[in-house]
C-alpha cells in the first residue's frame, strides 16, 4: 500500500480494505470499477467519450442518461471475481458497516442492485432505506440513499457522505474508509471530512492488470447517433423512429422540436435500439422489451 498523503494511500487489490480497516470505522465502497465493471459499451468512458461527441452544456447530462439506459441491458462482472465478496464479507463478520456510494443517480437503483446479484455480491450492504439525503442540481436528481447505497447523482461524493452522516446513517464518531478507483472522488471526501476533524482514510483503488476501459473507442455507429442528435433535424427522426416501434403513426419525422425536449425523449429511443447500425447492447435491449 503506498500513500498519497497521509489520509490516502494507493491499493492494488481490494484485499487490502479489511487489512486496513479498524473497529469503529464506518466503511464506502465505490461500485463502478471497484466492485463491478461493465462491458465496455456501458463504461463511464463510453459516457465520456459519448459527451464528448454530443458537446455543449447538455452533452454530459444526455449521456449520462444515456448510460443510465445501459445499466438495463448491459452485462457486469464483479472486478475481482470471489476475491471482492471475501473482502466484503470480511469486513461484515467484524461488525463493521459497509455502504455503497456510487456516483450513479437513483433512477437506475433497480439495475444497480441487479447487476450487484448478478455479480454474486447481493446482500453486502446495510439494507435500510433513508431516501432524499439532498436535492438536486439544477433539476436533476436528488442525492439518494437506498437499500445501503447512496446515489450520488454525479461527482458529488463528499455531499453524499456528509449528507448521509447527517440523517444518522453512519456511525460519526469512528473513521469514514472510502475506497475507490476515481482519485479525485477520494480525495474531495478527504477534504470534506478534514474540515470537520473527522477522521479518514482514503484508498484509491488502481487495480493490477486493469485497463479501466483507458483505450476506449466509441462505436463509429454510436459517433454517427451522437452527430444526429445533436442536430434539431437529426432528433426529428429519432423520435420518428421511437413512434415506429411504438407501433404509433410517424408524429415527430418533420417536426423541429426543442432541444432539451429531443433529447430528453431520444435518450428513451436509445435504449429501444432506435438508430441505423446500433450497436449490439442496443439491440439487446430491443430484445428484451
Amino acid at each position: 500500500m503506498a500513500e498519497v498523503s497521509a489520509r490516502v494511500a494507493v491499493v492494488h487489490s481490494i484485499a487490502a480494505l479489511p487489512e486496513s480497516c479498524e473497529e469503529g470505522d464506518t466503511v464506502f465502497v465505490d461500485i463502478d470499477e471497484t466492485l463491478l465493471v461493465p462491458e465496455p459499451d456501458a463504461s463511464e468512458a463510453w459516457a465520456r467519450q459519448l459527451a464528448a461527441q454530443l458537446g455543449g452544456g447538455s452533452g454530459w447530462p444526455a449521456a449520462c442518461h444515456l448510460w443510465a439506459a445501459l445499466q438495463g441491458v448491459c452485462e457486469a462482472r464483479a472486478c475481482e471475481a470471489r476475491a471482492t465478496r471475501d473482502a466484503l464479507d470480511a469486513l461484515r463478520r467484524r461488525g463493521l458497516r459497509v455502504h455503497g456510494l456510487t456516483s450513479r443517480d437513483c433512477r437506475v437503483a433497480e439495475e444497480t442492485f441487479r447487476q450487484l446479484a448478478a455479480c454474486g455480491l447481493d446482500g453486502i450492504f446495510e439494507q435500510k432505506t433513508l431516501g432524499e439525503l439532498a436535492r438536486g442540481e439544477g433539476g436533476g436528481a436528488p442525492i439518494w440513499h437506498e437499500r445501503g447505497v447512496v446515489y450520488c447523482a454525479g461527482s458529488r461524493k463528499a455531499e453524499g457522505v456528509e449528507s448521509f452522516e447527517r440523517r444518522g446513517g453512519g456511525g460519526r464518531h469512528g473513521r469514514v474508509v472510502l475506497i475507490d478507483d476515481r482519485l479525485q472522488h477520494v480525495q474531495a471526501v478527504c477534504e470534506a471530512l478534514e474540515r470537520q476533524g473527522r477522521g479518514f482514510l482514503g484508498l484509491h483503488y488502481v487495480r493490477e492488470g486493469a485497463d479501466a476501459h483507458g483505450d476506449y473507442a466509441l462505436p463509429h455507429s454510436v459517433k454517427l447517433l451522437a452527430r444526429a442528435l445533436a442536430t434539431r433535424r437529426g432528433r426529428a427522426h429519432v423520435l420518428a423512429a421511437l413512434d415506429a416501434l411504438e407501433g404509433e403513426p410517424a408524429r415527430h419525422a418533420h417536426a423541429m422540436p426543442s432541444r432539451r425536449h429531443s433529447l430528453m425523449v431520444a435518450s428513451v429511443s436509445f435504449l429501444v435500439g432506435v438508430t441505423v447500425g446500433a450497436t449490439a447492447l442496443i439491440a439487446r435491449g430491443v430484445r428484451r422489451s
